[in-house]
């Protein structure tokens, strides 16, 4: 009889061995799929020489991670398809879908419509790993070693614009500036590559680089970015030591550089002309910065054209052949004013307004992620004054990672 038990307790261990061994092979393959999903869209499919890559990179990867997750991934598409908060973006989708149908040239802004899709169901898995697997915290830490990358890449590689300006395998210096900036926002919020002195002086040293990269690219939007950063990391009380470190060390770093590099000087001084151009323009005291006038044009056009359908907008899109000049508004808000009228624009922030809310409301006052929301939010939607960003990957997915992680919090409190 003894004998019986003792064979039956060393099967229970054998298969419980076994259910571990493959418990941690199904999660090292979630974590490469959802790592390999960040690396294309952080890294990739800005350029045409990338961009096959970019699919087939980001087909593999969320594959492996839907073979992890496997019956799992149903019950998550379920409850992301329910998610309170992310109705908003439903509803928003749905009314920019609909617009086609009002559109007066037929077929025009389908194809934004497909990449918003895309875009989304990409976000079910950013959703899923914060919410269901409670990898919030992990995902960001990949996402910020991974913009470092990008950044790191991009300084080495010194690929430029025929004007001078950094862009590395981006092709746009803003977009190099947009990535750098969602790295260093997440560095600010308190993400680090580990627990260690080893590891958070590492993290210093990679949010330099991405800071480099800000200033490399020579983007006004992205140097207004990071002081935005500086300034809500500083106004938080749990980030304010780390930023106002950063910061410091930025600047000597940066200082450094500058009088010991004539190169570096050269190019800090035409960062600065492009900054002080902008702020003469806007006082009248210098000659016209065309960008500046450029956009200014953009945006009385946008408002004419808002008001001519202030509710339902003139479709998808339609800023590009309505205003003539063949471009897009450059802004999110004139953009989106423009096409889907003040119900999209409404739709459209609604989600951010309603994470950041959720998240101000948050008893986890001390979670990394929280602070993300309160950082990197409020700059996205400041920075949309001057970039259309309702159909960019990374700033759309961290939206939606952050209303996951408010989500998973919303589920443990009502389980306590």
């Amino acid at each position: 009889m003894n004998s019986t038990v003792l064979v039956h307790s060393e099967g229970e261990i054998t298969a419980s061995g076994e259910a571990t061994s493959r418990g941690r092979v199904l999660e090292a393959m979630e974590k490469v799929g959802l790592a390999g999903a960040v690396a294309a869209v952080v890294l990739l499919g800005y350029v045409p020489g990338t961009l096959r890559l970019f699919y087939v990179v980001l087909a593999g990867s969320v594959g492996l991670y839907i073979a992890a997750r496997g019956e799992g991934f149903l019950h998550s598409l379920l409850t992301y398809f329910h998610s309170g908060l992310l109705r908003w973006r439903w509803a928003f989708l749905l009314w920019a879908a609909a617009s086609l149908f009002w559109s007066s040239r037929a077929g025009f802004g389908v194809e934004r419509v497909v990449t918003m899709i895309e875009i989304h169901l990409l976000g079910l898995v950013l959703y899923d790993a914060a919410r269901t697997r409670g990898r919030a915290v992990w995902t960001l830490k990949a996402i910020f070693i991974i913009a470092t990358i990008g950044c790191v890449y991009a300084l080495a590689d010194g690929t430029m614009t025929a004007s001078g300006r950094l862009v590395g395998a981006y092709g746009n210096p803003n977009v190099l500036a947009m990535m750098a900036l969602a790295g260093l926002a997440l560095f600010c919020a308190g993400v680090d590559v580990g627990e260690r002195a080893g590891a958070r002086f590492l993290s210093h040293v990679m949010a330099l680089c991405l800071l480099a990269g800000v200033v490399a690219s020579s983007s006004r939007k992205g140097i207004l970015g990071a002081f935005i950063i500086w300034g809500l990391g500083a106004l938080h009380r749990g980030t304010r030591g780390r930023t106002l470190t950063h910061i410091a060390i930025g600047a000597g770093v940066g200082g450094l550089f500058v009088l010991m590099s004539e190169q570096a000087r050269l190019y800090w001084q035409m960062v600065q002309g492009r900054v002080t151009g902008v702020l003469a323009t806007l006082a009248n005291m210098g000659g016209p910065d065309n960008s500046i006038v450029e956009r200014s044009t953009f945006i009385r056009d946008g408002v004419r054209l808002i008001s001519e359908s202030p509710v339902f907008g003139h479709g998808l899109e339609a800023f590009r052949w309505l205003a003539g000049d063949g471009s897009y508004a450059h802004s999110n808000f004139i953009e989106l004013g423009v096409s889907l009228g003040f119900a999209g624009l409404i739709l459209y922030y609604g989600l951010h307004a309603a994470v950041v809310m959720k998240a101000l409301a948050s008893n986890e006052r001390a979670s990394v992620v929280r602070a993300v929301i309160l950082i990197l939010l409020p700059m996205i939607v400041v920075l949309d004054l001057a970039v259309v960003s309702y159909y960019m990957k990374l700033p759309v997915l961290l939206t939606i990672l952050c209303a996951g992680w408010l989500d998973r919090s919303a589920d443990e409190r009502r389980i306590a």
